[in-house]
């Protein structure tokens, strides 16, 4: 099965989208589509959530044994916006990232939530991602990350910590 629908393209071509995105990409899928011809995506979506990822463990789209770092660098290269989405690792895993003490004891120290340090990592590694919650206690959470910033050692942590399986 091709990586993009012929009828996606032809419709993008047309004029009717203005871009194409993907989900779960890896570099040898967005290699594939410049090789083929068809213009890169947009917005590349993946899951990405500190502990479970890292930057620099392999696995960060379903099956890849390249790392997160690699997908964003490529994305980056080539003018893909890299979206991340489950930015508490997904269904049955944000109580295991949010209780995590590095970013519990992190956001401690910045008078914010784990979530909030969560969320502000990845804005600062310039990851626009898409937190979901329904408690409006959360919900303001989410909208109020950015009043606070992760210093070095402090980024440096978060990227290399990781150890639980995800995919």
């Amino acid at each position: 099965m091709p990586l993009i629908d012929l009828e996606s393209d032809a419709v993008w071509k047309s004029g009717l989208a203005k871009a194409v995105g993907v989900s779960n990409f890896n570099t040898t899928h967005l290699k594939e589509i410049a090789e083929a011809g068809l213009p890169l995506p947009s917005v590349n979506q993946c899951s990405f959530a500190p502990v479970l990822h890292g930057l620099d463990k392999a696995g960060c789209t379903p099956g890849a044994t390249e790392t997160c770092r690699e997908l964003l660098d490529f994305c980056t290269a080539n003018g893909i916006v890299y979206n991340g989405y489950s930015p508490y690792g997904g269904a049955g895993k944000s109580g295991t990232l949010l209780s995590n003490p590095m970013l519990v004891a992190i956001g401690q120290r910045h008078n914010v939530s784990a979530a909030q340090v969560d969320l502000n990592w990845q804005w600062q590694l310039g990851i626009p991602t898409n937190p979901e919650a329904t408690n409006p206690t959360y919900q303001s959470e989410n909208l109020n990350f950015f009043g606070f910033t992760l210093n070095e050692t402090e980024i440096g942590l978060i990227n290399q910590t990781h150890g639980l399986t995800y995919f």
